[in-house]
């Protein structure tokens, strides 16, 4: 909830200070919004990240008794989902990173900006696709077997091809391993009037991620 909008680095230094400063979840609950406020001031728009975190945590407490998302560990993930968007603050980025890189272990997709590129490139979503959006058409295409170390392995890797080749201002199409499935290189390779080149066309050894070697 205090990523949003922020570099990860700014966003992890955020969380350390109020790992070091508040003892425990229960804590953070009630302590007051300015002290919460003080603690990630760093982020982008800290005075809403604030309230919004403190009546989380007084919305799980209240509707289950404790601090716990166990719970959620019990619905379907798209229920899981729906309970957590509830939330003032959760979008869809947020509930999938919750479901899947919690213990709860969720097979669910993270859309972030890479996949959002990646996946309007090949023509899977239109450009303007929100989250949302991109995650309905997204999340059945994919094996109904996966489970959630599947879903990581995906994540890194699209992260790793959005990074590498499929870069926001000039992607190297001319390399990429999809470029025959990519609706954008097939429209450049017709016009090659684009004002973004098709680089090297020499061949590329398939994506390796250092975590999946």
């Amino acid at each position: 909830m205090i990523g949003g909008l922020t570099h990860g680095d700014v966003s992890l230094g955020c969380y350390t200070r109020l790992r070091d400063h508040i003892r425990c979840w229960e804590d953070l609950r009630d302590a007051p919004v300015a002290e919460i406020h003080e603690l990630i001031r760093s982020v982008e728009i800290p005075e809403k990240k604030a309230p919004r975190l403190k009546a989380a945590l007084q919305f799980v407490s209240a509707s289950q008794g404790s601090l716990s998302l166990d719970f959620l560990g019990e619905m379907p993930a798209d229920a899981a989902i729906i309970r957590l968007e509830k939330l003032d603050g959760i979008g869809r980025k947020t509930s999938a990173a919750v479901l899947k890189f919690s213990t709860l272990r969720k097979a669910v997709l993270l859309v972030d900006t890479h996949l959002l590129r990646v996946a309007a490139r090949l023509g899977l979503i239109s450009r303007k696709a929100s989250i949302e959006k991109a995650y309905d058409t997204l999340m059945p295409l994919l094996p109904g077997q996966w489970e959630a170390d599947d879903m990581d392995n995906h994540h890194q890797l699209i992260k790793l091809h959005g990074q590498t080749l499929c870069r926001p201002a000039v992607p190297k199409c001319g390399c990429c391993p999809v470029r025959e499935v990519c609706s954008c290189f097939r429209s450049a390779r017709r016009s090659r009037s684009g004002s973004r080149p098709i680089q090297s066309d020499r061949p590329v050894a398939p994506l390796r991620h250092p975590r999946l070697a």
